[in-house]
C-alpha cells in the first residue's frame, strides 16, 4: 500500500481508480479500508470505479467517508456483474443514460460527466464484459455482439467532444496478440482514438 500511496501522491492530473472487486458486499469492508488509507496519506482519489459489484440493494449501507453516495447499475434477474462509482464529496457529477449500455452478461456500462470548476468536463465510463455462459449464446457471439455495442458506446462519446476514460474489465486477454478477440478490441479502442493503458 506504501508503494502504491507514494505512486499516486506524485500524480499531477486528477486519479481515477479501478477495480474489480468481485461482490462489493463481501470486499466492502476490505475497500473502504484500504481507501481510507490512501486518503489519509494524503491521495486525493477523484472517482472509484468499481466492475462487478453484484447485488446492491441499498447503497447508503456501503458509503466510503470522503465520497457521495456509491452509484451503480447491476442486473435484473441474474446474479453477478454491474458496474458503479464512487465520486468524491464535493465534485459534482452528471449520470448519463444514453451512455450507458447495459445488457447482461454482454455489456454492463455506466457512463457519468464529471464537473470540475473552471475546467473542462470529464466523461467517464465504468464498463465490465462477462465471459460467463449465456444459454443458447455461443462465445462467439457473445463478444460479437460486445464489441458492437462497445464500438457503439466509444462513436457515441466522441460525439461529446470531452475528454474521456473507459475504465473496464474487458475479460480479453490482451497479451495474447495471437487472439481474434484481443485484435480486434484493440483495432476498436484504437481507431476511436484510444490507449490501453495499465497501471498496477
Amino acid at each position: 500500500m506504501s508503494t502504491v500511496s507514494t505512486y499516486l501522491s506524485d500524480s499531477k492530473g486528477p486519479i481515477f481508480l479501478s477495480i474489480n472487486i468481485q461482490s462489493l458486499q463481501s470486499k466492502y469492508e476490505q475497500l473502504k479500508t484500504q481507501i481510507s488509507e490512501l486518503l489519509f496519506k494524503g491521495v486525493k482519489i477523484d472517482v472509484l470505479a468499481i466492475q462487478e459489484t453484484w447485488e446492491v440493494r441499498y447503497t447508503d449501507l456501503f458509503d466510503i467517508p470522503g465520497f457521495q453516495r456509491f452509484i451503480c447499475k447491476t442486473r435484473e434477474g441474474m446474479r453477478g456483474g454491474g458496474v458503479g462509482f464512487y465520486v468524491r464529496d464535493g465534485l459534482n457529477y452528471e449520470i448519463l443514460p444514453v451512455l450507458s449500455p447495459y445488457e447482461n452478461k454482454i455489456i454492463e456500462s455506466l457512463t457519468i460527466k464529471l464537473i470540475y470548476p473552471k475546467k473542462k468536463d470529464v466523461l467517464l465510463s465504468c464498463v465490465y464484459r462477462s465471459n460467463g455462459v449465456i444459454p443458447g449464446v455461443t462465445a462467439a457471439q457473445q463478444i460479437e455482439r460486445f464489441t458492437t455495442k462497445f464500438e457503439e458506446l466509444l462513436e457515441n462519446i466522441s460525439q461529446k467532444k470531452l475528454s474521456s476514460y473507459i475504465l473496464m474489465d474487458s475479460n480479453i486477454d490482451l497479451l495474447n496478440l495471437n487472439s481474434l478477440n484481443a485484435t480486434t478490441f484493440l483495432d476498436t479502442i484504437t481507431s476511436k482514438g484510444y490507449m490501453q493503458c495499465i497501471h498496477i
